[in-house]
């Protein structure tokens, strides 16, 4: 994230969502909040990935400053584990980069979300906690 006056000039948001429909929605909504905002609107750049694993990858090559993870996003479907374990376990041993939980409070509660080491939660359903959701991270 680079910096000037406490608010950040430049953005490299990652949005690992298994559907690029959902991930267009979260893009367009973080734009339209953050240009919102008093003060300049950061330069946003957005990398997209369908599963934890991609991400995982392109966070060892880029800098990246946010992630917006569905926990949902995870290859072959797999119903024992969640897209959260497999990106937040092993990103958290080299990286601090805040993560927002997206998805649906029928998929998963907050307090699971948190548990697992998501900085914040955001309810799919309508995005109405994504501005205090950016607000925390971006404070």
């Amino acid at each position: 994230m680079t910096q000037t006056n406490n608010s950040p000039s430049e953005l490299n948001i990652l949005i690992i969502d298994d559907y690029f429909g959902d991930g267009e929605v979260t893009r367009i909504e973080i734009i339209k909040y953050l240009s919102r905002r008093n003060g300049k609107t950061p330069k946003l750049n957005f990398y997209y990935k369908n599963f934890p694993e991609e991400g995982l990858k392109l966070l060892e090559k880029e800098r990246i400053d946010l992630v917006v993870l569905d926990p949902n996003s995870n290859p072959l479907n797999k119903k024992d584990r969640s897209g959260i374990e497999d990106f937040l376990s092993p990103m958290r041993k080299t990286s601090q980069v805040p993560v927002i939980c997206l998805t649906h409070l029928y998929c998963m509660s907050r307090e699971e979300a948190l548990e697992a080491g998501a900085t914040t939660f955001v309810d799919k359903e309508t995005y109405g906690d994504l501005p205090q959701g950016l607000d925390y991270i971006l404070k």
